[in-house]
C-alpha cells in the first residue's frame, strides 16, 4: 500500500509539473488557461515572458499545425507506414517532418499499440532540438499515459534529463530516484543511466 501511495505520488507530482510547463507555453502563446488550473498559471515566474519566438502547439493536441494540415494527403498510410517515416525522418535529421508524423500518429491513432513509441520519438524531436520545456511535456505525457509501453522508462528517463537542462534539479531528481522502483523489470542500462544521473545532480 505505502508503495501504490508512492507511485500516486510521483504521478501526481509529474502532472503538476506538466501542467505548470502546459500553462507556460499558453500564455507565450496568449491561449486561455484551462479551468481549474488557475492556481498554477498566475505565478510571477511566467510574469515576465515576452512571446517571442513562442512554440507553434505545445505537444500537438490542443493546437493543429500547419504541418499537419499540409500533412492530410497521407492520412491515408498506415500506422506503421506513419511511424516508420517518422523514425527515418528523425533519424535524418529532419525533425519537423518527423514532429508531424508523430503528431499524426497522435492526433488519429491514440489507442495504437505505437501510440506511446510516437509519443516518446515526439519528445526526442524537441529534445534534439533543444526545446527542452516542450521535451519535457512530452516525455510527461508519455510516462503519465502510456507508461505500460515500450518506452515507460525511457519516457521517464528522458524527463529527468529534459528537467535537469531547464534547471528543474527536484523534478529531475524525482524521475531518476524513483525510475528503479517504478519500472523494476526495465533494462539494467537505463536503471544505471538513472542512477548515475542522480549522483551527478547530487538528489538526495
Amino acid at each position: 500500500h505505502k508503495q501504490k501511495s508512492k507511485q500516486q505520488s510521483l504521478e501526481e507530482k509529474i502532472n503538476t509539473i506538466n501542467k505548470d510547463i502546459d500553462v507556460r507555453f499558453r500564455l507565450l502563446e496568449g491561449k486561455p488557461i484551462p479551468a481549474g488550473q488557475s492556481s498554477v498559471s498566475i505565478s510571477k515566474k511566467f510574469d515576465t515572458i515576452v512571446a517571442k519566438g513562442a512554440p507553434k502547439s505545445i505537444v500537438g493536441d490542443t493546437i493543429v499545425t500547419s504541418d499537419l494540415t499540409n500533412l492530410q494527403p497521407e492520412k491515408n498510410m498506415s500506422v506503421d507506414e506513419l511511424y516508420t517515416t517518422g523514425l527515418e525522418a528523425l533519424k535524418s535529421g529532419d525533425t519537423e517532418k518527423a514532429e508531424s508524423y508523430f503528431l499524426l500518429i497522435l492526433k488519429n491513432h491514440e489507442t495504437n499499440k505505437l501510440a506511446g513509441n510516437a509519443q516518446y520519438w515526439l519528445g526526442e524531436v524537441y529534445y534534439k532540438n533543444k526545446q527542452f520545456d516542450k521535451a519535457a511535456v512530452a516525455f510527461a505525457k508519455g510516462y503519465n499515459n502510456y507508461k505500460d509501453g515500450a518506452k515507460g522508462a525511457d519516457s521517464l528517463l528522458k524527463l529527468g534529463l529534459s528537467m535537469a537542462q531547464i534547471g528543474k534539479k527536484d523534478e529531475a531528481c524525482l524521475a531518476f530516484v524513483n525510475l528503479p522502483t517504478e519500472f523494476k523489470k526495465a533494462d539494467d542500462t537505463i536503471k544505471a543511466k538513472a542512477k548515475n544521473e542522480a549522483k551527478k545532480l547530487g538528489c538526495k
